[in-house]
């Protein structure tokens, strides 16, 4: 026999319910990860665009006029 709650549901369908919301929430988490490692390529490469800029600007200083 199966036992519904109060709301109507079964043991079965809180189950599943859980089961679904344990599979979202780690898909969240992964998302939330990839999100962390783009952001930290992100300003990897801004500090190479500073370092270039910087590079640039000294050569062009450093060229005969």
């Amino acid at each position: 026999m199966v036992k519904e709650s109060e709301t109507g549901t079964t043991i079965m369908d809180e189950m599943d319910l859980f089961g679904e919301q344990v599979k979202m929430l780690a898909g969240e988490i992964a998302l939330s990860e990839q999100m962390q490692k783009l952001r930290d390529e992100i300003n990897e490469k801004k500090v190479q665009m500073r370092l270039l800029e910087k590079r640039m600007i000294e050569s062009f200083d450093d060229a005969p006029h």
